[in-house]
């Protein structure tokens, strides 16, 4: 018995809206980090109060530099809505991290995944990466631009 085409397509497609729709119900897996200062800092902890974007980088990524400028620009507005930004840097070493945020006025907390264990977690295939997460704890993005839509359905009107 062999399927048409159509038949696999269709179901292909089923199940490709329905992941899609899973994934926005799926809570983001907790972790915790530690920061320019040595402190640490767990996702949890933002559980409950506001909206988080996760947006994993590396210096020597030309679209990462790119998505931070935007990102310093969107500092005031972000701060505003109650959401928190927490650009975690990728398997590179704290000294060449702070060399190059030296070029760069960000007032978002710096996160170090020394050894990839968060982004492995995350499944983070490619940089830069933006994960938004609301309120509650549910991934509700996953993409390498900024979540323009999806932040604008969280933030309030």
């Amino acid at each position: 018995y062999s399927m048409p085409k159509k038949s696999i397509f269709l179901v292909f497609f089923i199940l490709t809206f329905f992941s899609s729709v899973m994934a926005q119900e799926l809570s983001a897996p907790n972790f915790a980090l530690k920061d320019l200062n040595n402190n640490a800092v767990t996702l949890s902890s933002f559980r409950g109060k506001q909206a988080v974007i996760l947006f994993f980088w590396t210096t020597w990524c030309p679209y990462c530099r790119i998505e931070i400028n935007k990102l310093s620009k969107r500092t005031q507005q972000l701060k505003e809505a109650g959401t928190e930004v927490l650009l975690i840097n990728v398997a590179e070493k704290q000294k060449k991290v702070e060399e190059f945020l030296k070029k760069y006025t960000l007032t978002q907390k710096v996160l170090f995944d020394g050894d990839g264990t968060v982004s492995d977690l995350y499944g983070v295939s490619g940089l830069p990466t933006y994960f938004l997460i609301d309120k509650e704890g549910k991934l509700r993005y996953e993409g390498h631009y900024f979540p323009d839509a999806e932040y604008k359905q969280l933030s309030p009107k």
